[in-house]
C-alpha cells in the first residue's frame, strides 16, 4: 500500500508555538485510519519535529504533550527519516513494525507536532530556462529551453523572455504550422467584418446598426431570435435557448448534473464514461499486471474482476461494481486523463491544478473546503459535507497502482490534468473525517475520480 494516499487523519491542527506556526496530529494504532497523516499549508514545508512519541502520550493539539511511561524512545528519529529538507507531506503507519512495541498488551498511539516553514518551490538550477531565483526547494520542473519549446503546440514556439508559448508566424491563422491557401481562405471569410462598423452592419437572419462604433441587433427575421446574446453571430434558429450551467448535461448516454461556483463551472457528478470524447473505446477490464504496467488510458470499476477491494462504503457492498458505478461513478488512470482524445464532452476538460486551487481558494480555503464539497450522505460514519454548494463530492475510492481498490465510501480522489514531475501528478483528496482538501502528487497508473470543467470564454 502507497502510504500517500490513505488520508484519514484522527487529528491534527495548525497551531503556534511562540512565533513559530506548526502542525500536529495523532492516530490510533490499529485504527480504520492505517495512517498518520500531515499535510503542511500551501507555501509551507515540514521543519523541526516539535514532538513524537509512540505509545501512551499525553495532551493533545491544543495544549501540548507530554510522554509517559510508555513511549517509544526513538520515535524523533524514525518520523525525521521520512523527512527531507523540502517535504511537505509526512505519511506514517501507526505500529508496532515501524516503532517497536514500547509497552506490550497496551492500546497506543502515535502523536506528531512539526514546525512549519515557509517554501518557495519552483527550478533551482541555474542553468534551466525556467530557474526561478527565489525557489528553495526543487519541485522537479526545470527544463532547458529547448525542452520547453517541444511543449509549445503546432504553430507556437517558446518564448525565452515571456516564459510562454506565442505564435511562431502571425499570417499563421489556424495556427497549423504552415502559411498556406486555408489561412487565406479563413481571412476571406471574415472580409467584410469591420470592427467599429467600419465596413457598416451585416449580421445573420438580421436588421442591424452600428452604436457608438459597434453593431448590434435592431430586429431578428422571422423565425429566429437572438439565443446566445452575441450580436456578431446575428440571430439563431434554435428554438430552445442554448445550454447553461446548472443544466444537466447529457455525455455519453449519461446525464450529469452541473453547478456554477465563482465563476467555475462542474460536473456535479464523477465521470463515469466508457469512451473518449471522440467516441473510442477506454481500455477496461485490466488485471493488476496489467493495470500497473500499462501506459495507455485505462478505466476501472470500483471492485472490478479478481483484484483486493476494500471500503467500508455506506448503503452497500463497496466491492459490488453495480452499486459502486451507479453511487460513485469510474476510476481512470493519468494515461487516459492525459490522451489527446478527451475524457469530457466538447467545451470541457479535467481541471488543472490551478482550477481546483481556484475552486478550493473560492470555498473557504483548502483546510475547510472539504466541509462545503463534500456530498451530504454516501460517506462513512456520517462523514458527510453540507454540499452547501452544490459540489457533491462522492468517497470514490482508489484503484492503486498495483491494482487492488481501496477508500470506497472513506476518501475521495480526483485527478488534475497539471503534472508535477515526469512521473507524479498533482490530485486532490477528502475523507470522511478531514475538513481538509489535500493536495499531493501521485503516480500515474493510480485510478481516481474525474470531474469535467467547462472552457473559459
Amino acid at each position: 500500500m502507497n502510504r500517500f494516499f490513505t488520508l484519514l487523519l484522527a487529528a491534527s491542527c495548525l497551531t503556534a508555538v511562540g512565533q513559530v506556526e506548526s502542525i500536529c496530529g495523532c492516530e490510533n494504532e490499529n485504527s480504520l485510519s492505517v495512517n498518520l497523516n500531515l499535510v503542511a499549508p500551501e507555501g509551507f514545508k515540514l521543519g523541526e519535529v516539535l514532538f513524537a512519541s509512540y505509545g501512551t502520550p499525553t495532551g493533545d493539539c491544543e495544549n501540548g504533550f507530554a510522554t509517559s511511561d510508555c513511549h517509544y524512545s526513538t520515535t524523533v528519529s524514525v518520523i525525521e527519516s521520512y523527512m527531507s529538507d523540502c517535504t511537505t507531506l509526512l505519511s506514517v503507519y501507526p505500529n508496532n513494525h515501524v516503532f517497536g512495541d514500547p509497552c506490550g498488551g497496551t492500546n497506543k498511539k502515535l502523536c506528531v507536532e512539526i514546525a512549519l516553514e515557509p517554501v518557495v518551490t519552483g527550478c533551482m538550477n541555474a542553468d534551466a530556462c525556467n530557474y526561478n531565483p527565489a525557489a528553495s526547494c526543487d519541485n522537479g520542473t526545470c527544463a532547458s529551453c529547448e525542452a520547453l519549446a517541444t511543449a509549445c503546440g503546432v504553430g507556437t514556439v517558446w518564448d525565452p523572455i515571456s516564459l510562454s508559448c506565442i505564435i511562431a508566424n502571425p499570417a499563421d491563422i489556424n495556427l497549423d504550422g504552415c502559411v498556406q491557401l486555408n489561412d487565406l481562405l479563413d481571412l476571406l471569410s471574415a472580409y467584410g467584418m469591420c470592427w467599429g462598423c467600419g465596413g457598416g452592419c451585416s449580421l445573420a437572419n438580421a436588421s442591424s446598426t452600428c452604436v457608438d462604433g459597434e453593431c448590434i441587433i435592431e430586429s431578428c427575421n422571422d423565425g429566429f431570435a437572438d439565443y446566445n446574446g452575441e450580436a456578431l453571430d446575428g440571430c439563431e434558429s434554435e428554438e430552445v435557448p442554448p445550454w447553461s450551467c446548472g443544466e444537466d448535461l447529457v455525455f455519453d448516454g449519461h446525464a450529469y448534473a452541473t453547478v456554477q461556483i465563482n465563476g467555475q463551472c462542474w460536473f456535479a457528478d464523477n465521470l463515469r464514461s466508457t469512451s473518449y470524447a471522440n467516441g473510442d473505446v477506454i481500455s477496461s477490464n485490466l488485471n493488476d499486471a496489467a493495470w500497473s504496467t500499462t501506459t495507455s488510458g485505462g478505466r476501472a470499476t470500483f471492485g472490478e474482476g479478481a483484484s483486493v477491494c476494500y471500503g467500508p462504503a455506506p448503503g452497500g457492498d463497496a466491492c459490488n461494481e453495480a452499486f459502486l458505478l451507479a453511487s460513485y461513478g469510474r476510476l481512470y488512470n493519468w494515461h487516459a486523463v492525459n490522451d489527446a482524445r478527451g475524457l469530457c464532452p466538447s467545451g470541457w476538460h479535467v481541471p488543472s491544478d490551478g482550477e481546483w486551487t481556484t475552486l478550493t481558494d473560492g470555498t473557504g480555503g483548502a483546510l475547510t473546503a472539504g466541509n462545503t464539497l463534500k456530498a451530504d450522505a454516501e460517506w462513512f460514519n456520517n462523514g458527510n459535507g453540507t454540499s452547501s454548494n452544490g459540489f457533491d463530492a462522492y468517497p470514490g475510492g482508489q484503484r492503486m497502482n498495483a491494482g487492488n481498490f481501496q477508500g470506497a465510501g472513506t476518501d475521495a480522489f480526483f485527478w488534475t490534468s497539471t503534472a508535477q514531475t515526469s512521473v507524479q501528478v498533482w490530485f486532490r483528496s477528502m475523507g470522511w473525517n478531514l475538513p481538509e482538501v489535500v493536495r499531493n502528487p501521485a503516480e500515474k497508473n493510480v485510478g481516481m475520480s474525474i470531474r469535467c470543467i467547462k472552457d473559459t470564454e
